[in-house]
């Protein structure tokens, strides 16, 4: 596989790949993105193997990433996302969610508000995030209540939060008071 893909990225300048669902690794993952330096969209849907580690080499293997669809990345904690949303200077779509279906066999990490607040507070370019089904999200740390109130993220366009179930309707009621439209 390694050589095969540093063959075809030599040949080619691609800018989208799709490897969702395959039995790639974070090792996989991370060879990947060195051999494809321009790669503006990236799909790991499903790969339930890779880590934090893959996530955090976009940024210096892929700085022109835009485009980030990790749902269902079991691995992928907090820390994955916050190193991301520093560093990843052009990304404009996040989805790191998890189906209903991953929650009836959990096994893996569940993001935190934590990784909300540097999603909302340092990807500043961000458009559209989907962080669905993830049980550790509250809406309650102050970073968060303030960045809803202050929208110092003025790009966002989507923040989808379907089935986080740990969120409270006061949560809510804070965060629609603030929304503009």
């Amino acid at each position: 596989f390694p050589q095969a893909l540093s063959t075809l990225s030599r040949s080619f300048h691609w800018e989208k790949v799709d490897v969702s669902y395959t039995g790639l690794t974070t090792i996989g993952v991370v060879m990947l993105l060195r051999m494809l330096p321009k790669l503006h969209t990236l799909r790991i849907d499903g790969l339930k193997d890779v880590a934090d580690a893959a996530i955090m080499a976009i940024p210096s293997c892929c700085p022109s990433l835009r485009h980030l669809y990790a749902s269902g990345c079991r691995s992928v904690t907090d820390e994955g996302i916050k190193v991301l949303c520093i560093h990843a200077r052009e990304l404009l779509t996040l989805h790191v969610a998890y189906e209903l279906v991953d929650l009836k066999f959990f096994t893996g990490h569940q993001l935190t508000d934590v990784s909300l607040e540097f999603i909302l507070t340092k990807a500043r370019r961000l458009q559209d995030v989907n962080i669905a089904n993830q049980l550790g999200l509250t809406l309650s740390s102050k970073a968060v209540r303030k960045w809803f109130s202050k929208r110092l993220n003025y790009s966002l366009q989507k923040l989808d939060l379907l089935g986080c179930k740990e969120l409270q309707l006061t949560h809510l009621d804070y965060v629609f008071s603030h929304c503009r439209s």
